[in-house]
């Protein structure tokens, strides 16, 4: 505890953590079945897609620059222990990511935690003390 603050004893610290939580089985498939469904008076099911067609409407529609039909294939992760600085300046920056994120109403403010990276080649202990000192001080203001 630093003198005269009510700053935390310790940072809590953990790596970063990332779940893939869901993925399209097929997801090459579900690409051509929307293809497909532009030039369709109904819709096309992933199911429905040949070999024939994943070859010819594959690169058809990749060499004609027709790429919307591959932003058909989504993946979900659950994402842990990273910053919200993170979240919003580099994942948010791509144009096809979407997130859903933790209300600040329930993130605990009552123990200091963040990410502290390892003793390393660029990183000795004088240098991690002094940011664990100024994360906990952070966290007291």
């Amino acid at each position: 505890m630093f003198e005269g603050s009510s700053c935390p004893d310790s940072v809590e610290t953990a790596p970063p953590c990332i779940t893939l939580r869901n993925a399209f089985s097929h997801p090459f498939d579900s690409a051509i079945a929307a293809a497909r469904t532009c030039y369709s008076s109904r819709l096309i099911s992933s199911n429905e897609i040949t070999d024939k067609q994943r070859l010819n409407i594959g690169a058809a529609t990749f060499y004609s620059g027709h790429h919307t039909v591959y932003q058909h294939a989504h993946f979900e992760f659950g994402v842990e222990n990273v910053s919200r600085q993170f979240v919003w300046s580099f994942l948010h920056a791509h144009p096809f990511y979407n997130s859903e994120q933790q209300s600040q109403r329930y993130v605990r403010l009552d123990r200091a935690q963040a990410y502290i990276p390892p003793v390393s080649l660029f990183f000795d202990e004088g240098s991690r003390a002094i940011y664990e000192i100024s994360i906990a001080r952070s966290w007291a203001y």
